[in-house]
């Protein structure tokens, strides 16, 4: 019969728990980093989609009307330059390229159209950085600067089809005004929602009990 001492079967079994136990933890390791790095990933891909789809709503047929600076606004001076584009000029531009065309309205109703496609992928782009890992402020910026220039083209479309019509337009009017009335509201309750994932997500971090560096220390 064999002899063995319980000290080598002790030996043997706290052995065999130690290298289960090792082997677990560095599984869970590698599962974390996999983890991180693919939420890293999804969050690059969710951000550029929603550069994508902020430029495609902001890409005109003219050429951007020039900001005015926050001084000159203040002062009520504004400054004149060759450079600077206003948007009686933007809609003269415009104006020229619709008459270029076959069909100037038929023109007008098509560049309009995709550029209400593009705020409707706009729409979705920022619904789903609401849902990514961890969205920023930059995000929300990203949303709200497009705002501005979807006005902006409202405004232009309407004046350039006054300048082309041969009828009366008033119907076609009242849907452009109501169609990007209705996309600039939902991109602007898009970028609230997104503004508010971003303010959980830092009060929850805020929130979050500090951990111990120091877990291995010494018994």
């Amino acid at each position: 019969m064999l002899s063995v001492s319980w000290t080598g079967v002790c030996r043997t079994i706290v052995s065999g728990f130690l290298l289960v136990a090792g082997v677990a933890a560095l599984n869970g390791c590698a599962t974390v980093v996999m983890d991180g790095a693919a939420g890293v990933k999804s969050a690059s891909a969710e951000r550029d989609a929603l550069k994508s789809a902020a430029a495609d709503v902001s890409a005109a047929q003219w050429p951007k009307p020039s900001s005015v600076s926050l001084g000159e606004r203040l002062t009520g001076v504004i400054a004149v330059s060759d450079e600077r584009v206003t948007k009686k000029d933007a809609i003269a531009h415009y104006v020229v390229a619709l008459n270029g065309a076959g069909d100037p309205q038929a023109k007008l109703l098509s560049d309009a159209e995709r550029q209400l496609q593009a705020a409707d992928r706009l729409i979705r782009a920022a619904e789903n950085a609401a849902d990514a890992v961890r969205p920023a402020m930059s995000d929300v910026a990203i949303v709200e600067s497009v705002i501005s220039d979807l006005r902006q083209a409202r405004d232009i479309y309407l004046a350039s089809l006054e300048e082309i019509a041969v009828e009366d337009t008033s119907d076609t009017r009242r849907a452009i005004k109501a169609d990007f009335n209705r996309s600039i509201a939902e991109i602007g309750r898009a970028a609230d929602v997104l503004a508010d994932r971003v303010a959980n997500d830092r009060t929850r971090t805020m929130a979050q009990p500090r951990s111990q560096s120091n877990f291995m220390g010494s018994l």
